[in-house]
């Protein structure tokens, strides 16, 4: 069965959650497990696996979770991403923009909460992310 015309009740989804700092713990977390509760229950969504990263910079990838996650996409153990926004996954845009092109690669779909970012999104988005890289690294090769 594909994976585009399966019961929403049999896709595997990681929900990744991150805070920066200790401090954000308490209020942040609470909202994004809440926000991606809510969303989960609406859509339906019930073999889930939880992912969360507390007190991690989204500066770069290397978060025990995240690196959990991202190793569980490889296995194929998730088909689906969701997370509150694209700031947890990453604020570094082009790095989280390579580690978006690894979820084409194995068939997994990424979905934001806050509506701004599905893999649609993300893989018409690779086209401009790969132009501003380009852009940047003509720009390195003049100094």
């Amino acid at each position: 069965m594909q994976k585009d015309i399966m019961p929403k009740s049999n896709f595997k989804v990681g929900v990744y959650m991150r805070i920066a700092n200790e401090s954000q713990h308490g209020h942040e977390m609470d909202l994004q497990r809440m926000v991606i509760n809510q969303y989960l229950k609406e859509q339906r969504y019930s073999n889930i696996k939880v992912y969360a990263d507390e007190g991690y910079s989204g500066l770069d990838l290397d978060r025990p979770a995240f690196m959990q996650l991202d190793a569980d996409i490889k296995q194929g153990d998730i088909d689906i991403v969701i997370t509150r926004d694209m700031s947890r996954i990453a604020r570094d845009y082009l790095l989280a923009g390579k580690w978006l092109l690894g979820l084409k690669e194995h068939g997994t779909q990424l979905i934001t909460t806050d509506g701004y970012c599905t893999t649609a999104d993300v893989y018409t988005g690779m086209e401009m992310i790969n132009a501003v890289a380009g852009k940047q690294t003509a720009k390195r090769g003049k100094y």
